[in-house]
């Protein structure tokens, strides 16, 4: 991603557009590394390596995780003037280069700490289910990119909109395949509805008490 997130930011190329090529290329990857490494392009069991009792730390580990870092990013973004450029970079770059700051550097940084916490949680789902599974993250980006959306790129409303989406997934997986319950599809679909909803009526805008912070 070092190369990809350069390249990127130097060609000005479409960021989205790049992720989703990185995303179809990886998929065809992982298959061919699977199937010469594991002999295997289905679901490879990790039970012989992993133990119930790793299961449940791992389960432990990754909610410990998570609320910590997005502790810690949200005291950093909201109280810091790093936390703040990085904020402004994709709204306000001329505010920056006026401060002598180089908006390509906290992109380029953006990137580098996106993909850390990708690879994070890819590692703890496989973990948590002793296997990999293709596609096993499909989907998972996009409900990402609905709970900032549906946060207002704000933390507080990022891990709140995390905790309703996953609430909303846990309970289509509980009801699945019940006779009079509504459809798991449709219940999934509830939280894009509602992202889409408070991205129009609630846009996300650095306020002049914090451009003045900088």
């Amino acid at each position: 991603m070092y190369v990809i997130s350069l390249l990127t930011e130097k060609t000005k190329a479409n960021p989205f557009l790049i992720g989703l090529a990185i995303n179809l290329f990886t998929t065809g990857l992982i298959q061919i590394l699977s199937d010469n490494i594991f002999n295997t392009q289905g679901v490879l069991v990790l039970t012989e390596i992993l133990s119930p009792a790793s299961q449940i730390k791992t389960r432990i580990f990754g909610t410990i995780f998570a609320y910590i870092s997005a502790t810690l990013i949200f005291f950093i973004l909201k109280f810091t003037r790093v936390g703040i450029c990085f904020r402004i970079t994709g709204t306000s770059k001329k505010l920056l280069i006026e401060q002598g700051k180089n908006p390509t550097t906290y992109k380029f940084l953006s990137w580098q700490i996106a993909t850390f916490f990708s690879v994070m949680a890819g590692i703890i789902l496989v973990l948590r289910i002793s296997s990999f599974v293709p596609n096993i993250s499909s989907g998972r980006g996009w409900l990402a990119l609905a709970a900032v959306l549906a946060g207002q790129k704000k933390i507080l409303g990022i891990v709140i909109s995390i905790l309703v989406f996953s609430t909303f997934e846990f309970l289509a997986t509980i009801f699945q395949g019940s006779v009079g319950i509504i459809p798991p599809s449709i219940m999934i679909t509830l939280p894009y509805l509602i992202a889409i909803i408070a991205f129009i009526l609630l846009p996300s805008n650095l306020s002049a008490h914090e451009q003045n912070n900088l």
